[in-house]
């Protein structure tokens, strides 16, 4: 089983590869703007970032012949708030590019999401055209959290940081950033526990939009997680095994307003 330190010993080497092949100074320049990531999950209801990917180290293939801009606006049109696009490619099948082509074809913000380690892969984030960045901080330690995070500040990129353990939970807190969220995969063992996500919301900073991460397959489970006090709600696997992922969400959404709060 792939866990997070292979994936890290792996992003680390493979971030030196790509140093070499394009140093920061050569990336291209970015002409456009910065969408408002944190602004498109506020609402009266909970929000969904809606993600595309072609396949994951817990489950292996999930959508290998995908069309990252036509999935992406078929969210849009559904009611996604953001889209994530997974930009690793050993273990989760994407690439840059997918995230500059969905950028280009969608009106709403765009996350990247990946490992990201250095300073380089947040550099070529905002050239490809993210609006923010993952930070895991589960991967990372308190200075390292802090020098990504305040650099990406810096570009005007928005930035999640998420957690699992009680340990990355807290140095979030300490971090107090504007977005958090709380992954309920374990990304040591692949296990997902979404019941520990709903307890865990309090461990979150006050003030910030708190984002809840995978292990939402329902629109009951969604329904939770708004009562449980999250903002948003990332969800990848449970669209993308559906026959239309756009659909898959249209009626996750549409259920969640039937369904309401639960009693």
């Amino acid at each position: 089983m792939t866990s997070l330190s292979d994936i890290v010993a792996h992003k680390l080497n493979e971030v030196k590869d790509r140093q070499k092949q394009a140093p920061m100074d050569t990336l291209t320049s970015r002409t456009f703007g910065i969408r408002d990531f944190a602004g498109g999950l506020t609402g009266e209801s909970i929000q969904v970032i809606a993600e595309v990917k072609r396949k994951s180290p817990s489950i292996g293939d999930i959508r290998t012949d995908l069309d990252p801009t036509e999935i992406a606006r078929a969210y849009e049109q559904a009611g996604a708030a953001a889209i994530s696009v997974i930009t690793d490619e050993t273990f989760f099948g994407g690439c840059l590019g997918d995230l500059t082509e969905v950028r280009a074809g969608v009106s709403i913000p765009v996350l990247r999401k990946d490992f990201i380690l250095h300073k380089y892969q947040v550099y070529e984030s905002f050239h490809a055209g993210a609006d923010a960045i993952l930070l895991i901080a589960d991967a990372l330690s308190l200075p390292q959290l802090e020098e990504l995070y305040r650099f990406a500040q810096s570009l005007s990129l928005q930035v999640l940081i998420e957690g699992h353990s009680q340990e990355a939970l807290a140095t979030i807190r300490q971090l107090k950033p504007a977005l958090a969220g709380i992954n309920s995969r374990n990304l040591a063992t692949m296990e997902v526990d979404l019941e520990a996500t709903l307890q865990r919301r309090y461990l979150l900073p006050d003030g910030a939009i708190h984002v809840a991460e995978s292990g939402i397959r329902t629109s009951r489970d969604l329904a939770r997680v708004s009562l449980a006090g999250y903002d948003a709600a990332l969800i990848g696997t449970a669209l993308l095994i559906e026959d239309d992922p756009g659909m898959g969400l249209q009626r996750l959404l549409n259920d969640l307003t039937l369904t309401g709060t639960l009693s």
